[in-house]
């Protein structure tokens, strides 16, 4: 009976050290998401900046970029509530 009860906490803790890394895989998504706005907003305010082609070009791969993290964001929330949803039945 003890051994299943402690097979049955290291899995609950294995579980939740997924759910840890699904989480900072998140943060990690959203912290390249703020860095691409960051590029777009200074790309588009910058004064020194002449070439209108460059800057949508630029633009446009950065929000590629964006589109591309916010979906892998997703991704990770979503493995990350299947972990957590997996804890809670146990």
């Amino acid at each position: 009976m003890n051994k299943e009860i402690f097979h049955e906490q290291k899995n609950k803790i294995a579980d939740l050290k997924n759910v840890c890394e699904g989480v900072e895989n998140v943060f990690q998504d959203l912290s390249e998401v703020s860095a691409a706005l960051s590029v777009i907003s200074k790309a588009t305010t910058s004064p020194s900046e002449n070439d209108a082609t460059k800057l949508c070009v630029d633009v446009s791969c950065t929000l590629d970029i964006l589109i591309s993290k916010i979906t892998e964001c997703q991704e990770n929330i979503e493995i990350t509530l299947c972990e957590i949803q997996k804890i809670a039945m146990l």
